[in-house]
Parts: C-alpha cells; structure tokens; sequence
C-alpha cells in the first residue's frame, strides 16, 4: 500500500511539473538499469537549457543524482501505463526497448531515444521489431549501426536516427582499478542468461551446476539478471534454499556490486552479451555451457546469422558440453593456462576495434541531445 502511494503521488508530481524549459525524461526499469543512463545522465545535471528529470520503476531507485535533476518512482502497473499515455516531453531516453510495442507511448512525446544496456547485436537477442518506434538509436559500434539499417530495409520500417557513440555503461568504471585486483582462488561466478523459453540452463541445470564447482573445491557466485529474478523466481528461491547453509555459495542480485567479478578467477555463462563486458573490465576468461541459445527473434538469420556475442564467443572465449560437467576442474585448469596475456590482448584489441571508444558515449549523446533540430 505504502508503495501504491508513493507511486501514485510521484505520478502526481510528474504531470505537475511547470517549466518553460524543454522537458527531457529518463525513464529506467530500476536500480540495476540506471547505470546505463547514469553517465549520460550526469552531463544534463548542470545543464540550464533543459529540464531534466528522471523516471524510474524501482522503489529502490532513490539515490540521489543532482538538485538540478527530479527522481520520480511510477511502479510497474498502472501509474506505469498512464505514465506513458499522457507523456508530453521533447525527449524521452531510455535503456528499455520494445516501447509502442508492449506498451504504447504518448504521440506528445515528439523522440523516442535509445541507449543500449548491452553489447549484443540487435536481431537475435532483442525481438524483431525490439527498435522499430524509436527515434534515436545510439549504437555501440557499427555492427548496431548495419543491422538496425538492415532490419528496415527488410522490414520496411521507418528510418531512424542512428549515432555511433559507444558504450555509456563502461564510464562507470575504472578498468585499471579492476585488472590490479587479485582474484580470489577457485572463485567462479556463474552468471545465467534469461529466457523467455521454458528451456533454460538456470532452471533445469543450475543447481548441478553450482554443486558440481561446490563438490570441486570452488566458491560459486551466482550473479542474476534483473529478468531472471522475475522470470526464474521460482528456480532462484530453489537454488537459494538448496544452498542456504553452504559456505562456498553466494547469490548477487543487486547488479551494481561488482565484487563478484573482481573476486573471481572466471565467469561461467551460456548466452547474452556479460562476457563482453567481463573480458573487457576484468581481462578474465569466459567459459560457456552450450544448452539453449537464446533467440528472440526466429528471423535473425535475414539480418545476418552472425551476431557480435557470437562471434566473441567463438573467438575469445571456451565453450563446452552440459554432459562434460563432472570434468570442468580439468577445464578451468586448462582454461586458465590457455587465457594468457596473449589471449587477453587479441579479446581487447577486438573489442576496441569494433566498440566506438573515440570520446566517451556520454559526452558524443549529451552534444547530440542538445544540438538536435
């Protein structure tokens, strides 16, 4: 109830804002989506020419950003949708897709833009039409930049605005900080895709998984996707139970700690876009399950039947077989000599050639946003 309230009032104060200002609003899911934004985000704090406010559906999204900067929390239902029904802005920026798709956005919203929360292409892992209504679609690298165009051609979408910018998500961090960090021996962190399909290596293999390192003398880190922790609550709350009294078990849910990665020695995954991101921040290497590969969209291949993850995965990182599980001691072992200095530097160049990293993302949208006609 407390919550009903306080969406509800937020609500309120959104539509009562008063500014001769254009209006820009960020919109996140929640606390783990704000750190794509969040740069971005900073560069608007002292700016004079907008109003720029921020909008979340997490409770827990409070933190502060800038006195200049508005935090309203709407919830996920329906202050949520009359958020976007009645929404007049200039821009609304947002990390989520699928938007005039699964929900509807008002006409007086006049640019719908885009920041990804991943490095993964944009026709597999996304559905097919994931980006078809928005605006402005800042892409990480121009693989985005092809595929986006592609999806229109074939599909015969309208043209949107497409800037090659980066990865905001990365100014986060301080990289050189996290590669000093000594890992911590036998420390893995196991960190799932989600699926929409039933079939999904969490629910049906995530516990052998966890014992099997348990059994192997690891300390297992099982890091959750914020989708995952809706969609899989079910198998979560079983694997938590099932290890609530084992000392080498760990569960991290809040996506902002990254302690996990810096403890650990390897990331153990099986689809998504993480292992770019750990191989890139971290320079540690990636071992996959291969059990089900997460496609959103069953028309990827007219895009292309590569994707950017695919081929990193292909390339930079080790992939085995759910039935080699009682061997994977023997494979982190072999990993671990295999991933050398050499290795690491062929996965960063790779990345640095393909990701734009010519000015941080943040400054490249805040210009874009600002001198936009």
């Amino acid at each position: 109830m407390l919550n009903f309230i306080k969406n509800f009032k937020d609500t309120k104060n959104f539509f009562s804002i008063k500014t001769n200002k254009k209006l820009i609003v960020f919109y996140s899911e929640g606390v783990n989506y704000r750190k794509y934004l969040s740069p971005v985000l900073n560069k608007f704090a002292n700016d004079q020419n907008f109003k720029t406010v921020y909008v979340s559906s997490d409770i827990n999204d409070k933190e502060f950003i800038s006195s200049n900067i508005e935090i309203f929390i709407i919830g996920r239902g329906l202050f949520r949708l009359i958020f976007f029904t009645l929404l007049k802005c200039e821009f609304l920026i947002t990390s989520l897709s699928n938007l005039n798709n699964n929900i509807k956005v008002s006409k007086n919203c006049k640019r719908i833009a885009y920041i990804p929360h991943s490095l993964c292409s944009t026709h597999k892992v996304y559905e097919k039409n994931a980006f078809q209504h928005y605006d402005i679609f800042f892409a990480t690298g121009n693989y985005q930049k092809e595929e986006l165009r592609k999806a229109e051609k074939i599909n015969n979408y309208n043209s949107k605005k497409i800037f090659g910018v980066g990865y905001a998500f990365f100014e986060n961090f301080n990289k050189t900080e996290f590669i000093s960090v000594k890992p911590e021996k036998n420390f893995v962190v196991f960190a799932p895709s989600w699926q929409r399909d039933n079939k999904n290596l969490l629910k049906d293999f995530g516990k052998e998984l966890i014992q099997t390192l348990i059994q192997k003398n690891f300390s297992v880190i099982l890091r959750t996707h914020p989708e995952a922790l809706k969609r899989s609550k079910n198998s979560i709350n079983s694997i938590t139970k099932e290890f609530s009294r084992e000392k080498k078990f760990f569960l991290n849910t809040d996506l902002r700690d990254f302690s996990a990665f810096k403890k650990s020695e390897i990331l153990i995954t099986d689809n998504g876009g993480v292992s770019l991101e750990y191989v890139y921040l971290f320079e540690k290497p990636v071992l996959y399950f291969n059990y089900s590969d997460k496609i959103q969209n069953i028309d990827f291949k007219d895009i292309d039947q590569n994707t950017f993850e695919d081929y990193f995965k292909k390339n930079f990182c080790f992939e085995e077989r759910l039935e080699n599980l009682p061997n994977i001691e023997k494979k982190i072992k072999q990993i671990k000599v295999e991933f050398n200095s050499q290795q690491v530097k062929k996965a960063i160049d790779f990345l640095e050639e393909k990701i734009y990293f010519e000015e941080p993302a943040s400054n490249k949208i805040f210009k874009i946003i600002t001198d936009f006609k």
